[in-house]
């Protein structure tokens, strides 16, 4: 197991070195000369099982999925450093949870079919993952070049009490993005960045049915970020028995504007048949877009 996370390691560095114009961090990696096989589990996919992906010729017409050809072209630069290791890749078509699956239950079934467990996977509980026994503690890799690159923000939001549990595959922020073109036609001013949860409600507020809206959907995440209660209040967790705080003052204050945001959202207003028919986007008809 150990030698099989060395080696999943050395993939993640080989395509940051492959990818970067820059000069290369010094790296004492494996012997180049080393066998042995990695097998990777991930979502987003076509769901075809790819044996020893890097030693194939593939076209962009054989690459239908954006994790297929990633691991496609990281085995592929990988394997011209270690030649002898195999690398195994199955990314499962849609999400983690897609079509009533168990993302869990995919860690067993690839064993079981494949013969092997995943070395490498996508998780969507590492805590639990990490309960099983099943995860080995990466900061014994704290010293390499590429690990210290990494965001320590990020890279603590996967570390338990120094247990390194994981390592970020993709990183997707979110925010609240303004269609200032829609509001300037509209006759609306466009809100300064530091705007508050005040001028946020009334802004949406003028939405015209059938016409353009405040925004998509009811953004409650808002609520969970924007507050110092729940997301702030665990990134800080330093013990104890409270985590969040869901019935603080500023929690109760946010609630009741739900149903307002709702009201001047397309999910929320119930958009007649042509409108929605009508080839539009968000860009050209909501002022705001919550985006992940």
């Amino acid at each position: 197991m150990k030698k099989i996370l060395v080696l999943a390691l050395s993939l993640v560095i080989s395509l940051t070195l492959a990818g970067c114009g820059e000069k290369a961090p010094v790296y004492s990696g494996l012997d180049n000369e080393v066998s042995g096989q990695v097998d990777l589990l991930l979502w987003s996919g076509s769901g075809t099982y790819w044996e020893d992906i890097g030693h194939k010729n593939l076209t962009e017409a054989d690459l239908l999925a954006q994790n297929d050809a990633a691991a496609y072209y990281v085995a592929k630069e990988f394997n011209k450093i270690y030649p002898n290791v195999t690398v195994n890749v199955l990314a499962m078509a849609g999400g983690p949870n897609d079509g009533g699956r168990i993302w869990a239950q995919e860690m067993d079934n690839y064993k079981n079919t494949y013969g092997s467990a995943p070395s490498v996977w996508a998780t969507t509980d590492l805590p639990g993952d990490i309960s099983k026994g099943i995860v080995a503690d990466l900061s014994r890799f704290e010293d390499d070049p590429l690990y210290k690159s990494m965001n320590p923000s990020i890279m603590q939001m996967m570390n338990y009490y120094g247990f390194q549990g994981g390592l970020p595959q993709y990183i997707l922020p979110w925010g609240i993005y303004v269609n200032k073109e829609l509001a300037e036609d509209q006759n609306l001013d466009v809100p300064d960045p530091d705007w508050t949860i005040e001028e946020y409600t009334d802004f949406i507020g003028n939405s015209e049915d059938d016409v353009y809206y405040g925004s998509m959907d009811t953004p409650i995440r808002i609520i969970e970020t924007g507050s110092n209660s729940i997301a702030k209040s665990l990134f800080e967790y330093s013990g104890g028995d409270t985590f969040v705080a869901l019935n603080s003052e500023e929690i109760r204050e946010l609630i009741p504007l739900i149903q307002e945001w709702d009201k001047h959202s397309v999910w929320g207003s119930a958009p007649s048949q042509e409108f929605m028919d009508a080839g539009w986007s968000w860009d050209s008809k909501c002022l705001l877009k919550t985006k992940y």
